[in-house]
């Protein structure tokens, strides 16, 4: 009954010994020799936009006059009338626009993999060293009877 209960023990507590990441690190080792870094940059990508020239006419019953002048870097706007007509002329200057534009590499280096490490728990170098003793008891337990049966004959 004793060996039952010490023998649950025995297992309960095998099941319920936690592993921690050093001891399944040098269990299981790595095995990939290969890492994948990837890099994400924004790139800048230069559109260049050419000039244009639009001019709209339409008839219009008015006197003729400068509605509107408007100029700024890009753009050039006129408006008027003249001889009974709304003349707008637009003159868009060239650009270059910038558009924005996600750029990923993929660059694979190889990684040293350590070698594993040997480990034999505890547990099962105490078993090792309980059974070699056994065994040397053993030995020599049957070396003395045999020899102890030998000199008895001797005797004789």
């Amino acid at each position: 009954m004793k060996l039952k209960i010490v023998f649950l023990a025995i297992i309960i507590g095998f099941l319920t010994s936690c592993a921690t990441q050093r001891r399944c690190a040098m269990k299981f080792p790595m095995q990939s020799s290969r890492d994948s870094i990837y890099i994400e940059s924004i790139k800048e990508i230069p559109v260049p936009l050419p000039g244009d020239t639009i001019r709209v006419d339409v008839p219009i019953n008015c006197p003729d006059q400068d509605v509107i002048k408007v100029e700024n870097s890009k753009l050039k706007q006129e408006i008027s009338i003249i001889k009974g007509k709304l003349i707008s002329n637009t003159t868009i200057k060239p650009d270059t626009v910038f558009v924005h534009s996600k750029e990923i590499k993929t660059v694979i280096k190889e990684v040293k993999v350590p070698e594993p490490v040997k480990y034999v728990p505890k547990f099962y170098k105490y078993c090792a060293l309980i059974l070699i003793c056994l065994v040397i008891i053993t030995i020599i337990y049957f070396a003395l009877k045999y020899k102890l049966k030998i000199l008895t004959v001797f005797k004789k």
